[in-house]
């Protein structure tokens, strides 16, 4: 019998991520280093199934639309199991492309248009300081940054990044679905 989710769905082997990529320039993205779900279209196997098993409209509804208005989007976010605000912002920035590309897209940094992250070259560098950065790195600290927020939406189990052509790709995952189709 096949491993089923909290939601009863079939498991997507997380082993699909980053095969039989489309990565598409729809237009100049304003924030070079941060493109939105109008300006970028990306998709693999998993996050082809996980549009196919999850549809945005499905999950979300009429809520879709709300998310561009106000601070709506902060109420799939806020009070995560992540605990963490850095973590919730790469939630919302998953969240917030795929509302504007009206399907489940990930959260890419274009690390060669960094701004803040000069030391960083690589995005296979950018990962690695993902992986070794302290889950206390923020104690005390106002704002610990987009590196931070991944590191901790990772360990979550709410991202699935990889490198691809020098930008890191947060894919979101089966996990992330569930939670934000919890929060409507």
């Amino acid at each position: 019998m096949a491993l089923k989710t909290s939601l009863g769905r079939e498991i997507i082997n997380p082993g699909l991520v980053g095969e039989n990529i489309v990565y598409r320039i729809l237009k100049t993205p304003v924030k070079p280093a941060y493109p939105n779900g109008t300006e970028i279209c990306y998709s693999d196997d998993y996050i082809s199934k996980l549009n196919r098993m999850y549809s945005l409209n499905d999950m979300l509804g009429k809520n879709i639309e709300e998310l561009f208005e106000g601070f709506k989007i902060y109420n799939y976010i806020m009070d995560s199991p992540l605990n963490n605000t850095e973590g919730e912002e790469i939630l919302g920035r998953i969240l917030y492309n795929s509302a504007q590309a009206k399907q489940w897209q990930p959260f890419i940094i274009d690390v060669s248009n960094l701004t803040d992250a000069r030391d960083i070259p690589t995005a296979k560098e950018y990962l690695e300081r993902v992986e070794n950065i302290s889950p206390t790195f923020n104690e005390g600290r106002v704002h610990a940054g987009v590196l931070f927020g991944l590191a901790v939406a990772k360990r979550g189990n709410f991202v699935l990044p990889f490198d691809y052509d020098n930008k890191v790709i947060a894919v979101p995952s089966q996990t992330l679905i569930e939670y934000f189709s919890k929060q409507k």
